[in-house]
């Protein structure tokens, strides 16, 4: 403890050097007028308990480095120095983790459709201490894409790494969220981030193409406030080792090297643009080499409740990433898309204009939500879309509901109209109904889609539920029927959870 005596004024602490969290005491000897004693800390008037004698402050939190203290009376002004030194504190192990054990029942009124029924397994564990955190789960399920679903990661500062059953993106025209095993992460020092990825998928770009690929590469990537830029590089292959089944193309490999920028023109909008080139070919065993190019250039506009963007994108028809099975070749397009929200007004845009193969096309979706109270808002749908390359095909869609809550109970409802011309017109009839109830730990979800289309009527329902045990667990059932003119689908899952 250090003590400073000048005239009247003693300073008790803090010392020169000191960790949070600490008291500031200050004596006056002899005591002055109360009103007369003004304390600040770096700049910034102090509260604290004032006496004639003395002044009294508890600081249980202060960034580390050099702060000063000011003190003030109607005769002296003083000032000290002290250093704040930041203390970690060495926290221990959390564990956290839940286990899960049930059945999965399909079966069909259609006896010459086989169901199964199969049980469910899962465990997920977690540990946590000071800035790290590791995640272990293996899940057995029908509804993954593998019989057993394992998964690692771990999480420090600004780096992760997961390991087991993932799906990493990179971006749409590049790597797009492909499933499978391997490894994928962020390893963040400083400004510069690194995303590698190795990967197993089978995941596949066409209808007919049955081959797992082998994806490898990563990107490499630099970010300063309003600056960013990245190079993202891979390659991927079919593996022709195991075939599934019988395929109608052959299989592919690829190369692809992208860079991309961003930077804010302001503190709201940015501009965003990407380049890509591939090469490689729809035949491992033939010597034809194909090249392929890709752009995209973006303005977004982002703020607390917004995110518009708006931009160009171009495809040729030659460029293969296989790793995206959602991405249009030889297709020139201009887009803009986001959620708009202001007041009571919140509105969701997605329109789409294009050009494939000298073919014009036009795609427009958007909702409209106003917001009348806290407990009611009435919806606006509307869907239109021109497919040229499908004999000028058209589709249109309106629709009108709303969302409610009441106490425990939310509801949202929507009944639309929509049109077909292709080589007839042909309208059909869509309800959408979704029912909440939550009460304390409890959950009950219903959920009615209809489509009347003519002759052909079919029923698609969900129903979930949560019931709590309280510290014994949770029990969730959900129940999902389809039902179309004699064909019956059921599926229900009954899954116990304990959570520790």
């Amino acid at each position: 403890m250090l003590e400073i005596i000048i005239s009247t004024i003693f300073l008790i602490s803090p010392g020169d050097s000191i960790s949070t969290p600490f008291d500031i005491t200050i004596l006056f000897d002899p005591p002055v007028a109360e009103k007369s004693i003004n304390v600040y800390l770096d700049g910034t008037n102090l509260p604290g308990e004032i006496k004639s004698g003395y002044f009294f402050s508890e600081t249980s939190s202060l960034s580390g480095g050099k702060h000063k203290i000011k003190v003030e009376t109607e005769n002296e002004t003083e000032e000290w120095s002290f250093m704040v030194t930041e203390k970690k504190e060495d926290t221990p192990y959390t564990f956290t983790g839940n286990l899960s054990v049930g059945n999965h029942n399909s079966y069909f009124a259609d006896t010459s459709f086989p169901g199964e029924n199969e049980v469910l397994l899962g465990l997920d564990f977690s540990v946590f201490k000071n800035e790290n955190y590791l995640r272990f789960s293996l899940y057995h399920d029908p509804q993954y894409q593998i019989e057993w679903y394992p998964y690692f990661s771990y999480l420090k500062g600004k780096s992760y790494l997961e390991v087991g059953y993932i799906s990493p993106y990179l971006h749409e025209l590049t790597i797009c969220s492909p499933g499978g095993l391997g490894l994928s992460g962020e390893i963040g020092a400083g400004n510069f981030f690194i995303n590698p990825v190795i990967l197993y998928s089978e995941n596949y770009d066409t209808l007919f193409a049955e081959y797992p690929r082998w994806l490898l590469g990563g990107k490499t990537a630099f970010k300063k406030n309003q600056f960013y830029m990245g190079v993202t590089a891979f390659y991927g292959e079919d593996d022709t080792s195991n075939i599934i089944g019988f395929t109608f193309e052959d299989p592919a490999k690829s190369s692809i090297l992208s860079g991309e920028t961003e930077f804010g023109l302001n503190k709201l909008i940015c501009l965003k643009i990407k380049g890509a080139f591939s090469t490689g070919n729809y035949n491992l065993y033939a010597d034809s080499t194909i090249k392929g190019t890709a752009f995209e250039g973006k303005l977004i506009f982002e703020s607390e409740l917004n995110n518009i963007e708006a931009g160009i994108r171009t495809v040729s028809d030659g460029y293969l990433t296989l790793g995206n099975a959602y991405l249009y070749q030889g297709r020139t397009s201009g887009f803009i898309n986001g959620v708009y929200e202001k007041g009571c007004f919140l509105t969701y845009v997605d329109y789409l204009a294009y050009q494939e193969y000298e073919m014009v096309g036009i795609s427009l979706n958007q909702s409209f939500k106003l917001k009348i109270s806290d407990n009611f808002s009435p919806i606006l749908e509307y869907r239109w879309a021109k497919y040229p390359e499908y004999q000028e095909e058209k589709y249109s869609y309106i629709g009108l509901g709303f969302e409610a809550i009441s106490g425990s109970l939310q509801m949202e409802n929507t009944i639309g109209i929509e049109k077909t011309t292709y080589i007839e017109e042909t309208r059909s009839f869509r309800i959408l109904s979704n029912v909440s109830w939550y009460h304390e730990k409890h959950i009950l979800s219903v959920g009615i889609y209809t489509y009347i289309n003519g002759t052909n009527t079919s029923f698609d329902f969900n129903v979930d539920g949560t019931l709590s045990l309280g510290s014994f667990g949770n029990i969730n059932i959900n129940y999902y029927p389809y039902l179309e003119n004699g064909y019956d689908e059921h599926l229900l899952r009954i899954i116990y959870e304990y959570d520790f």
